[in-house]
């Protein structure tokens, strides 16, 4: 399996949608692929204003991610109590990875990819 994780907050640096791209390249060649959104990444799951900067809204990216069987988009307890995000007002498959499994997640990657 190939974890990809972001840790860069929406719109702040072009790393998330760079990382997005390589994930659903992986995906289409049918590779087994997850993706989590750590730190200030968990930001992505909130609703964007992307006109307003004039970027693209990864909102439609990550909504793309099943096709491509890139699902559930995986995220840690810690970083929802720490933004107060309330997954129940996500559209987004997501699964929830509190702090005892955390390790034992990311020892499941046989590849690692952080931007």
């Amino acid at each position: 399996m190939i974890l990809f994780i972001s840790k860069s907050a929406p719109f702040e640096i072009h790393h998330n949608k760079e990382l997005l791209d390589m994930a659903l390249a992986a995906g289409a060649f049918d590779l087994n692929c997850k993706l989590l959104l750590q730190g200030n990444a968990i930001l992505q799951l909130r609703e964007q204003h992307s006109q307003v900067i004039q970027q693209k809204d990864i909102n439609k990216t990550l909504s793309a991610l099943p096709l491509y069987d890139i699902d559930p988009i995986y995220v840690l307890e810690q970083d929802l109590l720490k933004f107060a995000i309330d997954i129940k007002n996500i559209k987004l498959s997501i699964n929830v990875i509190n702090k005892p499994d955390q390790t034992a997640f990311l020892n499941s990657a046989s590849k690692v990819i952080r931007l």
